[in-house]
């Protein structure tokens, strides 16, 4: 004999106020809430009993949506539409039951399986048969429905069994899709949003860790185009109705945020790929959303969104979300929150380490020049200026003026490519890379002529070759092609000569303290700031010095390994640029000082190397990078 829980037992009807239990009897013995409808005063009454009392309902709805009283499709239109209402409410009901702190949730396991016949056959009505005319009444049938799934998930193993419920998350995705398309103005707004903001919120809940959620998703959509409309449109209907009433709108923001993020645990291939069809622009005109100091949503959001910039290739998204309007936003948000909401904390990391990692590149260096062109002084806003986002906010306009010089110099000169040729025994320097030859299978190393060429191949091109593309194909793949390539190589070049003798005097300790080790002189960019520091050789990745390493031994004291290391969101793109110098007197200078010095410490090695830098900058000695 078949048990069930003790609170689908009929007795519990009492738990009613005593002028509603003959009607919730007579509605069990039907099947259904045969007449009933949102303005009758029966529905009114139910809808209006405290949680508590709406318990008495349970025996009610698991007899309704016994999945044996689903209408055939042959029935009459009539027929289907009744059950479909009466579903509808039967959700509407358990979700208010559901409220009470007594609801128990083990019963859950036993009517999710007929919540789910329910909506899955109403969802067929719905979309696939199209029985409803109207979009806002078609998504607002279902809606209970993802309330119900969203309470239900307080339940661990209901959760379970609904995560892995073949179908669910396509009725999710179908009523969400459905709704944003077919979204009227003149409509209900609010109800709109609420339809909206249940289904995203449902998805929330469901989540696998699989990715078999995410393949539902898409397909109840259309595949990833329309999934990618979907989203775009959902972000900017809420920035169209930004200042509307009520949290739905926010609610909703926040729903696609945490669906982004979920894609990217689950299928991090595609989130690229949905960043790349208009969603940045979307996501930060979103952000703008009215939301009140204590709303949740909002601030979740303004918390995910320095997580999806650094996603992929980087510099196209922070240049979108900057000719968005990202820095008004910062502004924005800064001046809203003050100091004292926790939820924004990562937030000024956008301004600490997104935008400034990204300005290695010139298109990135170029619109947030313009960025900040377009926002008004800060330093007038008290609130701003009291808040986490000042600090960070004045450090980055100090890098981004810093350079925006270096990038309006170099293209003021007409964007010189400075160029040395690989043949050790040339050296020739050339600022017009025209009168250069590439090798045309690796495409990197240049020789200022065919007998260069020919005199480098045996002695060392001929072993280095089939390792150069590999970087020049990294670099290419975030988004440095040749001009940006030049400019990397220009601005390492700048960073060089502006630090030249605190590096020297570095270089000059290490020797000193490590006479017979190869060294390395590493910049580093992934902070923004230059920074550098002088390293054993030893301590590079063998995959990155290889190309150089036989170069390196040759070279005779003219070659100093200089590596390059910048962000590119999660990924950090190193790389060995060898400095190159016409002749090896710079760096036996140094290791002539180095020679003599009184350990690491002596206070006379700053003075030395400076006098040496100065008297021997007017010896005509070229210093190059390979690269």
């Amino acid at each position: 004999m078949t048990t069930i829980h003790p609170a689908f037992l009929p007795r519990n009807i009492s738990r009613l106020p005593l002028s509603l239990q003959r009607f919730a009897r007579l509605a069990k013995s039907q099947g259904s809430w045969k007449g009933e409808t949102a303005s009758t005063p029966i529905h009114y009454q139910f809808s209006s009993t405290v949680p508590e009392e709406t318990l008495g309902l349970l025996p009610v709805i698991y007899s309704h949506l016994d999945p044996s009283l689903i209408p055939s499709f042959d029935d009459d239109l009539s027929t289907v539409l009744n059950s479909m209402a009466s579903a509808m409410r039967d959700w509407a009901y358990l979700e208010r039951a559901l409220r009470s702190p007594r609801f128990p949730l083990a019963a859950t396991m036993e009517l999710w399986p007929r919540v789910w016949a329910w909506m899955e056959w109403v969802c067929i009505c719905t979309y696939d048969f199209n029985l409803v005319n109207a979009p806002q009444v078609a998504a607002s049938f279902l809606r209970p429905a993802f309330e119900v799934v969203i309470k239900f998930s307080g339940h661990t193993p209901t959760q379970l069994a609904m995560t892995s419920n073949p179908g669910l998350h396509r009725v999710i995705a179908v009523a969400w899709a459905r709704q944003v398309e077919d979204f009227d103005a003149k409509g209900d707004v609010d109800t709109q949003f609420g339809n909206i903001a249940a289904a995203l919120r449902a998805f929330s809940t469901v989540q696998t860790s699989d990715g078999h959620g995410f393949s539902e998703i898409l397909d109840g959509c259309g595949g990833r185009n329309p999934f990618c409309l979907t989203l775009t449109r959902t972000l900017d209907l809420a920035t169209r109705y930004s200042t509307f009433p009520g949290s739905r709108v926010s609610t909703t923001v926040a729903g696609a945020h945490f669906l982004l993020e979920h894609i990217h645990t689950v299928s991090s291939d595609t989130l690229p790929y949905i960043l790349s069809h208009g969603l940045i622009p979307a996501l930060v005109s979103a952000l703008g959303v009215v939301g009140s100091p204590s709303d949740e949503p909002i601030p979740w959001a303004v918390w995910s969104l320095p997580n999806l910039l650094r996603v992929g290739l980087v510099y196209p998204w922070v240049e979108q979300a900057l000719q968005a309007g990202l820095l008004n936003q910062v502004i924005s948000w800064g001046s809203k929150r003050g100091t004292n909401v926790e939820h924004v904390e990562n937030f000024p990391k956008l301004l600490e380490d997104v935008l400034p990692q990204t300005l290695v590149h010139p298109s990135s260096i170029l619109e947030m020049k313009k960025g900040f062109a377009s926002v008004e002084l800060p330093s007038s806003n008290r609130e701003f200026a009291r808040s986490a986002f000042y600090a960070p906010w004045n450090k980055l306009k100090v890098l981004s003026d810093e350079r925006s010089r270096v990038l309006e110099v170099w293209e003021a000169e007409g964007r010189p490519s400075f160029m040395v040729c690989y043949n050790l025994e040339c050296g020739k320097v050339s600022t017009n890379r025209d009168g250069f030859r590439r090798c045309s299978d690796c495409r990197t190393a240049a020789y200022c002529s065919e007998a260069c060429q020919r005199a480098d191949w045996p002695v060392g091109h001929r072993k280095e070759c089939r390792f150069h593309p590999e970087a020049r194909l990294e670099l290419a793949q975030i988004g440095f092609h040749h001009n940006g390539r030049a400019f990397l190589r220009n601005l390492l070049r700048m960073d060089y000569l502006r630090l030249r003798v605190p590096i020297a005097e570095e270089m000059v300790r290490f020797m000193s303290e490590n006479p017979d080790t190869p060294l390395i002189v590493e910049f580093d960019y992934t902070h923004g700031t230059a920074q550098f520091g002088v390293l054993p050789l030893s301590n590079l990745d063998p995959k990155i010095l290889s190309p150089y390493s036989q170069r390196l031994a040759r070279a005779a004291g003219r070659l100093v390994a200089h590596t390059i290391r910048f962000g590119c969101g999660s990924h950090t793109f190193h790389a060995l640029w060898p400095l190159y110098a016409s002749t090896s007197e710079f760096l036996d200078g140094l290791k002539e000082i180095a020679s003599t010095a009184k350990g690491a410490e002596d206070a006379e090695l700053e003075p030395r190397v400076v006098e040496f830098i100065e008297k021997t900058d007017g010896n005509g000695v070229e210093e190059i990078h390979y690269c």
